[in-house]
């Protein structure tokens, strides 16, 4: 700050007590005061050994730790206060092996640090990192003599662990997988051609009129016909083309990037001056190094998809068996009617004789379809076919009053008519008996029945389809002249011309709109998620409106750091689940000993064989993980022939999000001719395109991953739980479920005893837990559906998922999808759920929440414990130390934020203190209903407090409110549509060496600087910053009030690492008493006056704070005493920061003291009253331009109406 005074103050000013007090009482307190020569009767001598380590078991020594303590201490804020030397010395070593590795973030990382330390020219921080850098490089080999084999396993441990987990690699092979791709394409597109073909053949002219189940049927040929091509010559020269680009490429891209760290691990050296300059020839061999390690995990990674992936008659099996389903329905149904008319015969004279069973059975049906038939008809229900088609209300009822339903949210289920006779081996034989159709034969069968068994079913009739309002069936009976039942059988033939009677009626593809040139056929894909609105002006302004909208949300998340957080938070998820279902499978253990004691032999084995398919689902679950092509080739084959499951499963991606941009690319049919395009759009009418900015995002989606994250995770998930839900619910595998001859029994017919075992309940549940453990599934309802009424909890979470959909407001709130998903999570594994299992009428079983509950305080449990060390050392609650010495923060690293969030609530109530209630607001903002709008930062939240200002504050300046917030919606809208580009931003940031500043983008305009928050670097870089551009100037270097450390470039964010930068020693005393290191009282609504301020104060309020932090009076205070302690130190060095600008020689250091005082936040001028003061004085310049000299007459004026103000009130009493 210029020539600023240096800070002056004493540690009696500030605790009442002299520096030499205090001393003498640590020393009256202490154990021991001997010295050397008391003990040895002779003095010891200061011999100095420069450090020399021979190996890692000597770098503890004195001499060696000094440098390795030093560095530690300085680049990780590790010490020997709150860790054991060795510690210090382990980490110290899992760095320097990472860095001298090339491990990237690593690597990145101390790069990042080193142009800092440049930048600020810390000669000290630069030189104790040479030494550090130094001394591991002259040790001897970690396999020389003298090391234990210990010690040589962890290093080859920490290598291993290097050169595995290094998110470069996962770039490597995604390039390689794109090449690979590329040597496939003629034969896939072949594939594509000869499926879409074979659709037409199949489907006739109906390929023309129902474009969807053109595509869905070939979608189901390109699975079946793939495995057979593959085979062929062409298949297996595609096959050897797609893995030669798949090695070039994943080596390529693994050079290339070995090339790129070794510049940044060169840069680092020459950074501390160990180098002088680069040397091409080290990176060329490291880049052939680096591609030559990774071939290990390479070749493993082939070896390991080889061996377990499917080969001949084993590939495409789920297709086969989906396919081969309902020709085995009807050829054992033909063998049925053989002589179906003689048993019809015989069974109907026995039903005569005996009806009261067969007429209870059609009561119990009455009632349940009289309930369901309401659910559909007040909207509560919708009801799709298996293919995924939309049912109307008709259709529904019909269906459910011939063949019967099943409640997936009650696992409820009843018998239509047809099932009934069905369980009375009552069947429509293969000629009809002469009957027209189905209904025809139905309606005769009927008439034979007696009397009071007709009347039953004329009374089903009238609650179900005689209930729909102003139809043909309105009012009817089934059976007689005219009746419902002859109704049906004419219309019949109408239905078949449609389809079949759970087929899309036509009336509904008249409603599509917006068919895309690029896309037809996924439109009518997309046809029953929104149904098109009424044309218009403010139609079309409304869909602009959330199109844009509809983007932004997109681009927010498609990020590298937004896929690595969705892998963290799916591998958290799925692991808890396995562990509950490990769990599970040993209480299915115990059933079956307690079973077999009990003499049970038949229930004993049925524990046992479920309780081993459990544990064998784990086995599975890790060969799905290392050979995840072959799962999504499952996956891929399953949604096939189960569209309705694909849909739900990728309508929203990871996190909730809702794009079809993954949807579109699993239903590709292949190029259609132009003769069928234009055929196929004259059924929809109205034509439209893709937004090119959805085609933007879509590609860099494609780029860092997002699609291929989102695939991968969900074929892995999907895969566990279908199999899952077979084995608890048939006590098989998966595989050999669908190997069954008679698959279609197993995936038509439910038990009412066990509903759960029913196909679609297992699909559902399958896709439902799918959903959570990627944080994607869809809690909003607007009526219960068991009581057709509103509840609620799902309704209002209907409202805060639906939130997104509202122009302008959605944007503030586009994660509410991922917010309920993180609600949901904590519920189940804290026990709420189960708790709340009785009111709530779940549907999820006992075990599942018992189960999860006991995972979930169990990983609580181990959490606090682990917590208790990060709030000894003074870490955010948030913030881990992690093998290296890093403080990683896990802030965003669901469900990980929230297990230490509870573990240091715990460990704070273990410490008899009770939870800080900072601390608490802190933990609650973060997963309560104010986290919703973290997604959209500061910049979001500010134009939350704008508008809310704008509406609550009576003296509101509304045109500056307004102005304020309409600059921060383009502001949010402009930097989320550019988040896409953040990634190369973060690179030419850290490129840029100590040129890098981090910004105070609170100074100038606001709202462009966040506008332009992830391109900044990159026009810095070109030498043209945006707001220089734009004529305005560029803000200053961002200060913090509690902490000298300035910005780095935050390269780890690329990758979705946060780091922490080291510690001061008032950032750890306000993390140990729980209190946002935000909350400083430190603040002005003029940001360069604030920056300034922050700027002055942070060097004393350190020199105090690490006083005090070492003293036992810090360490022996109660969290009451420590936060009046740390008010003090702010109170104090308020005072002399503000006496060291006003002292200071700068003219601009005076300027900035008397403007922050005039400006502060609660001083003694308030910004009204500043207004009204420089209106007074006819001075009409922004606030932040006021001259020394305008400042000390405004000040001279606020003195002089507080003083009179004063007078007035002395009067007055």
């Amino acid at each position: 700050m210029g020539n600023a005074l240096p800070y002056t103050g004493s540690f009696k000013d500030d605790f009442g007590k002299t520096k030499e007090e205090q001393e003498q009482q640590n020393k009256e307190t202490s154990m021991y005061s001997g010295s050397f020569e008391d003990d040895f009767g002779k003095k010891k001598k200061n011999v100095y050994k420069p450090p020399s380590a021979r190996g890692v078991y000597d770098l503890a020594d004195d001499n060696n730790f000094a440098v390795v303590g030093k560095y530690m201490d300085q680049r990780f804020g590790m010490t020997t206060e709150n860790h054991e030397r060795q510690e210090i010395v382990d980490a110290y070593i899992n760095n320097m092996r990472k860095f001298n590795f090339g491990q990237s973030v690593t690597t990145l990382g101390e790069l990042s640090y080193l142009n800092a330390a440049k930048r600020d020219e810390n000669s000290e921080r630069l030189n104790t990192a040479a030494s550090a850098y130094q001394l591991f490089d002259n040790m001897k080999g970690a396999f020389a003599e003298g090391t234990t084999g210990m010690q040589k396993l962890d290093a080859v441990y920490d290598y291993g662990r290097a050169l595995i987990w290094d998110p470069v690699n996962l770039v490597s092979f995604g390039i390689g997988k794109l090449a690979a791709q590329g040597g496939l394409k003629v034969v896939n597109q072949s594939i594509k051609q000869m499926a879409l073909e074979s659709a037409k053949n199949i489907l006739g002219t109906r390929a023309l009129k129902n474009p969807k189940l053109l595509q869905e049927t070939a979608i189901q040929q390109q699975r079946l016909i793939r495995p057979g091509v593959m085979k062929q010559l062409r298949g297996q020269e595609a096959i050897k083309e797609a893995s030669k680009r798949d090695m070039l490429g994943t080596f390529g891209a693994e050079t290339v990037a070995s090339g790129l760290i070794d510049g940044a691990y060169q840069t680092s050296l020459r950074r501390v001056d160990l180098q002088d300059q680069h040397s091409w020839l080290q990176t060329g061999i490291n880049a052939v190094a680096g591609a030559a390690a990774f071939g290990g995990i390479y070749g493993a990674m082939r070896y390991i998809s080889k061996k377990g992936a499917r080969t001949g008659d084993n590939i495409g099996l789920a297709a086969k068996a989906f396919d081969g389903m309902a020709k085995e329905k009807a050829d054992a149904l033909a063998l049925l009617g053989i002589d179906t008319t003689k048993i019809n015969a015989k069974k109907m004279k026995e039903l005569k004789a005996n009806p009261d069973k067969f007429i209870n059975d059609l009561k119990v049906s009455r009632e349940a379809q009289e309930k369901w038939t309401q659910k559909v008809l007040n909207g509560s229900i919708s009801r799709e076919t298996a293919a995924g088609r939309e049912i109307t209300d008709d259709v529904s009822i019909l269906n459910s009053f011939l063949f019967g339903e099943l409640d997936e949210t009650t696992g409820q289920g009843f018998k239509g008519i047809q099932q009934i006779l069905e369980e009375y081996e009552i069947r429509m034989p293969q000629d009809r008996g002469g009957a027209v159709n189905f209904t025809d034969w139905l309606t005769n069968t009927i008439d034979e029945l007696p009397k009071n068994a007709q009347d039953e079913i004329n009374k089903i009739y009238r609650v179900t389809l005689g209930a729909i309002k102003d139809s043909s069936y309105t009012g009817k009976n089934f059976t007689g002249k005219g009746q419902g039942g002859e109704i049906l059988a004419n219309e019949m033939s109408e239905w078949g011309k449609r389809g079949h009677t759970l087929a899309m009626l036509s009336k509904q593809l008249k409603q599509v709109a917006d068919v895309t040139d690029e896309d037809v056929v996924m439109q009518a894909a997309k046809m029953h998620l929104d149904p098109a609105l009424p044309e218009g002006a403010f139609t079309k302004g409304l869909l602009g409106a959330q199109g844009l909208q509809q983007s932004f949300i997109k681009a927010l998340v498609t990020h590298p750091a937004t896929v690595g957080l969705n892998v963290v938070g799916w591998q958290a998820a799925s692991t808890l689940q396995s562990s509950a279902d490990i769990v599970r499978g040993t209480l299915y253990g115990g059933a079956s000993f307690f079973n077999k004691v009990a003499g049970r032999d038949v229930q004993a084995a049925e524990y046992a064989n479920i309780g081993k398919l459990m544990m064998s689902l784990q086995r599975q679950k890790v060969m799905n993980l290392v050979d995840p092509r072959a799962t999504m080739d499952e996956m891929l084959d399953y949604i096939a022939f189960n569209p309705k499951a694909g849909k739900e499963l990728f309508r929203y991606i990871s996190g909730g999000i809702e794009d079809d941009a993954v949807l579109r690319s699993l239903l590709d049919v292949g190029p259609l001719t132009e003769q069928t395009k234009k055929q196929i759009k004259e059924g929809f009418g109205q034509k439209s395109k893709v937004s090119r900015i959805d085609k933007v995002i879509d590609g860099f989606q494609t780029i860092y991953g997002v699609k291929a994250q989102d695939i991968l995770t969900k074929s892995v998930e999907f895969m566990y739980n279908i199999d899952k839900q077979i084995r608890i619910n048939h006590g098989v595998t998966y595989k050999e479920f669908i190997s069954s001859p008679r698959l279609w029994e197993k995936m038509e017919i439910v038990d009412p005893k066990n509903p759960a075992a029913g196909w679609a309940a297992m699909q559902g549940a399958a896709v439902n837990d799918t959903l959570k453990s990627v944080y994607a599934k869809s809690y909003g309802k607007d009526l219960d559906s068991k009581s057709g009424v509103v509840k609620i909890i799902p309704f209002l979470a209907k409202g805060i998922e639906e939130m997104r959909r509202i122009p302008g407001i959605g944007a503030l709130v586009p994660f509410g999808q991922f917010f309920n998903n993180t609600l949901a999570h904590m519920f189940d594994y804290t026990g709420i759920s189960l708790i709340h299992k009785p009111f709530a009428k779940s549907s999820t079983s006992y075990m599942d929440l018992t189960t999860k509950a006991a995972i979930g305080l169990s990983v609580i449990g181990a959490t606090a414990t682990a917590q208790r060390k990060n709030v000894e050392e003074g870490l955010a609650w948030h913030e881990e130390r992690i093998s290296d010495g890093t403080v990683r923060s896990r802030l965003y690293d669901f469900p990980f934020s929230f297990y230490k969030a509870i573990g240091v609530l715990g460990v704070h109530v273990s410490n008899g203190d009770g939870v800080p209630k900072d601390l608490f607001k802190d933990i609650v903002t973060q997963f309560g209903p104010s986290g919703l709008l973290r997604g959209v930062g500061d910049v979001g939240k500010g134009m939350y407090a704008a508008f809310e200002e704008l509406f609550t504050n009576e003296n509101v300046d509304v045109s500056a409110a307004l102005t304020k917030s309409i600059g921060g919606a383009v502001s949010m809208y402009a930097s989320g549509l550019t988040r896409p580009l953040d990634p190369v931003n973060l690179v030419v940031g850290i490129s840029r060496g100590e040129k890098y500043v981090e910004r105070d983008k609170n100074q100038g305009t606001k709202s462009l600087n966040y506008s332009m928050r992830y391109l900044d670097q990159i026009f810095e870089g070109l030498g043209a910053p945006f707001p220089k551009l734009l004529g305005q100037e560029v803000p200053e270097e961002k200060n913090q009030p509690l902490t000298s450390e300035k910005g780095r470039a935050p390269i780890g964010r690329l990758f979705g690492f946060r780091e922490s930068n080291r510690q001061s020693s008032m950032q750890k005393m306000f993390n140990e008493v729980g209190m946002p290191q935000w909350r400083t009282n430190i603040k002005s609504y003029v940001p360069k006056a604030d920056n300034a301020f922050d700027g002055a104060i942070s060097d004393i309020i350190e020199s105090k704070a690490a006083t005090l932090i070492d003293s036992p009076v810090w360490k022996t205070s109660s969290l009451t005493d420590r936060k009046y302690l740390i008010s003090k130190i702010l109170s104090g060095s308020k005072k002399e920061a503000t006496q060291r600008l006003e002292n200071s020689y700068s003219l601009e250091d005076n300027r900035m003291a008397l403007l922050y005082k005039l400006t502060k936040r609660g001083g003694t001028v308030s910004k009204r009253n500043l207004q009204e003061y420089m209106a007074d004085l006819n001075i009409e310049i922004p606030v932040e331009e006021l001259t020394l000299k305008q400042l000390r007459l405004i000040n001279s004026y606020a003195e002089s109406d507080r003083k009179q103000q004063k007078d007035l009130n002395l009067y007055v009493n």
